[in-house]
């Protein structure tokens, strides 16, 4: 009698490798993607523990009481560099330590602020009242911007009795002094200015000397009401024939017009040709729908009459586009535009700033999330981050994170959010979670209205309020008082006694056939040499997790191979989780499998 001896069943090997992000949107993953993940980033196609951080300098308190951090900037001085921090209440100046503070000034509005550097001064908008922080004569300090503001020259060859004259600049915002000057006669003794209703505070009067210098002129009375300066006696002629010889500063207090600025909470730099040499504000309550910008490379002089009503509805935030133009964004609503844009031109020698009908799209939901990552400019709106995309008539917002969107749709307080372009990725944190765009990685998807979208990585317990950056270093501040700095040779957050908790679990596997069930019987991962790496295999079916094993490999110059002959039953759809929960890195590159088909898969 002959007997037949069964075939074996077929081997099958896979490689998982290649590894991108995750996947939280679509229904079945790309085996390259996670269908969920938490606290790991992509270094370079290996999947690996998200950067820990550690507290920079001490908590900033006031009378026992943790801060927000609302603020932090970079100042690069005469001789040294220093720290700006808005914190609670209070402007501090410090070290890149953050070990000891000085306070600098009081009275500030608890909520984040802006600040902009431009032409040796930071300026600071926390919606209150606009503060500059600079060198005022040969002293760095911090000071209300409406007391530091340029003096402009209004009229200039002004007859004494107010007539003639010609207007030269427009009355500064930011400062309620402004200056007129005269050509004064042999005879006249009353001087007229240009307005009336004046401040009380007495002008400052200047006459022009035989050697050019200008002399300080005291002998005289004023009157605010009328605006007339009367001398005790006739200045005289002018020494240089058709000169204007007195020069006469005056005040004129109107909070409504530096209200403008001082309560400004949303600014960027922007100007012609791609110059940012202009301060753009805006977010007064009473003119949410205006903007106001500063004179070219003097962030201390906001020209009246440099402004422009734009929509009808508020403007959430600003954006620079690739094609020069400043993009005026705005929520989405019933009665005007989300995007509009200012172009920059030249007429008669002069910049100016039009204002251009832009595109009903999607809106704009956060006033701090705007920022342009590697020359796409990014934006949060009720479709997630959008990258602005010009063609030669418009531009669009193009949905940039579809990968990650059920998850961050999905939060609360998006308004609040707060991101950062750094390096080759984009940050955006909200409610102590970040989401993370990498641009290495750019993905078509078919039928897809947008270009290609980014790779994405969820992280929590990172409880960003205000992200900056110092040192090719990115930092960040939080509601509790604490400056964090990101450090990507570390798996832990703050202290050894708090490890990253982190996790990857692959896509569904089903072995190249859904029809048929299948056994693996071996899993093999490779984990990245020259890194202690720690990290547990698990394995998941009808949502039941098996915990294969846990291990560690040492510094070694060669991968490290872990090879599990682990028998997984009768799957139609197994997934795999790698995950950590220690000071170690979890870092991983390919995941092998060897499985067989046993036999059709007749359902649940």
């Amino acid at each position: 009698m002959q007997f037949e001896i069964p075939k074996s069943k077929t081997v099958h090997e896979k490689v998982l490798s290649d590894f991108l992000g995750a996947d939280f949107t679509s229904v079945y993953a790309d085996r390259r993607r996670a269908s969920d993940m938490l606290n790991v980033i992509n270094n370079h196609g290996q999947i690996e523990t998200r950067p820990g951080y550690v507290q920079v300098g001490n908590t900033i308190e006031d009378g026992g009481t943790a801060q927000n951090i609302n603020g932090v900037w970079n100042v690069d001085r005469t001789d040294d560099s220093v720290m700006v921090v808005h914190a609670g209440t209070k402007l501090y100046v410090t070290t890149s330590s953050f070990s000891s503070l000085t306070t600098v000034m009081t009275g500030l509005t608890d909520k984040i602020s802006v600040g902009l550097y431009l032409n040796g001064y930071l300026l600071i908008f926390d919606g209150t009242r606009a503060i500059v922080y600079g060198e005022f004569s040969s002293t760095w300090g911090a000071h209300y911007l409406d007391t530091k503001g340029t003096v402009p020259t209004v009229v200039v060859g002004t007859a004494p009795d107010g007539t003639g004259g010609t207007t030269v600049d427009a009355i500064n915002l930011v400062n309620p002094a402004r200056m007129q000057s005269f050509l004064s006669d042999d005879v006249s003794t009353s001087y007229q200015l240009n307005e009336t209703n004046l401040d009380a505070t007495t002008p400052i009067v200047t006459q022009l000397q035989a050697d050019g210098s200008w002399a300080a002129v005291t002998a005289f009375t004023y009157t605010a009401s009328t605006g007339i300066v009367l001398f005790n006696s006739a200045p005289g002629s002018s020494p240089v024939d058709g000169q204007d010889n007195i020069r006469i500063i005056y005040y004129k207090t109107d909070s409504s017009l530096t209200d403008h600025i001082n309560k400004a909470t949303i600014a960027t730099l922007f100007g012609y040709e791609g110059n940012n040499n202009r301060l753009f504000v805006t977010g007064e309550p009473d003119y949410e729908h205006v903007d106001w910008y500063s004179d070219a490379n003097d962030p201390l002089y906001f020209p009246a009459d440099n402004f422009g009503s734009i929509g009808s509805q508020p403007i959430v935030g600003y954006s620079i586009l690739n094609n020069g133009k400043l993009a005026v964004l705005k929520d989405i609503s019933d009665s005007d535009y989300t995007i509009y844009y200012r172009a920059s031109y030249l007429y008669d020698g002069e910049e100016t700033f039009p204002i251009e009908y832009g595109v009903r799209s999607v809106g704009t939901i956060s006033s701090y999330s705007a920022d342009n990552l590697l020359n796409d400019p990014l934006i949060l709106t009720t479709d997630g981050v959008c990258g602005l995309v010009s063609d030669a008539r418009y531009d669009y917002a193009k949905q940039r994170s579809y990968y990650l969107n059920s998850k961050l749709q999905a939060e609360s307080n998006l308004e609040n959010a707060t991101g950062i372009a750094f390096q080759d990725k984009y940050y955006l944190a909200v409610n102590d979670h970040v989401y993370v765009l990498d641009s290495r990685y750019k993905i078509k998807i078919k039928d897809s209205t947008s270009n290609f979208q980014y790779e994405g990585y969820y992280w929590e317990n990172v409880p960003v309020r205000v992200w900056f950056q110092l040192d090719n270093k990115l930092y960040f501040g939080t509601d509790d008082g604490k400056i964090a700095k990101l450090d990507n040779t570390i798996c832990y957050d703050y202290t050894t006694d708090s490890p990253i908790n982190c996790y990857f679990i692959s896509s569904p596997f089903d072995g190249g056939n859904i029809n048929v069930s299948k056994t693996v019987k071996q899993i093999t991962v490779i984990s990245k040499p020259n890194v202690p790496t720690t990290y547990s295999l698990s394995y998941i079916t009808d949502d039941e997790e098996t915990l294969v094993s846990t291990t560690t490999y040492s510094t070694d110059n060669f991968s490290k191979t872990l090879v599990e002959k682990e028998k997984i039953k009768g799957f139609n759809f197994v997934q795999f989780k790698i995950s950590n929960n220690t000071t170690n890195k979890m870092s991983f590159y390919a995941i092998g499998l060897k499985y067989i088909f046993s036999g059709r898969y007749r359902g649940e």
